[in-house]
């Protein structure tokens, strides 16, 4: 069973829980920043460290565990500190619109279907 991290009003997040830039966002090198900007709604986020570290994984879809474990090894972190500190930023890119959450859809054939966007 996959431990699950939610918040009240949030769709829950898990170790499962897969998620991939939005392909309505660009992000470019400004000095020591890297600059995220949906073009959509026009909101952008300022990032460096581990959380331009987090941007470069999730040009590929991700799982937590897959995002949690590679920061664990490249910084000097606690896991349950990289783990909260994670979730929150994830959070906070999804709810800007960019980064979108990927699902598994199974139909009634038994065929899965990859869709992003799910709330």
């Amino acid at each position: 069973m996959s431990q699950s991290f939610e918040s009240p009003g949030e769709a829950s997040i898990d170790f499962t829980s897969r998620f991939v830039a939005s392909s309505d966002v660009v992000s470019c090198d400004l000095d020591a920043e890297h600059i995220v900007l949906n073009l959509a709604s026009g909101i952008y986020h300022s990032i460096d460290g581990v959380g331009r570290r987090i941007w470069e994984l999730i040009q590929e879809p991700r799982s937590v565990r897959e995002i949690l474990d590679s920061l664990l090894v490249e910084f000097a972190v606690e896991e349950e500190q990289c783990r909260g500190d994670l979730i929150a930023f994830l959070r906070e890119l999804e709810g800007a619109g960019q980064l979108l959450r990927m699902k598994l859809r199974i139909d009634g054939r038994g065929k899965g279907k990859i869709q992003t966007g799910i709330p």
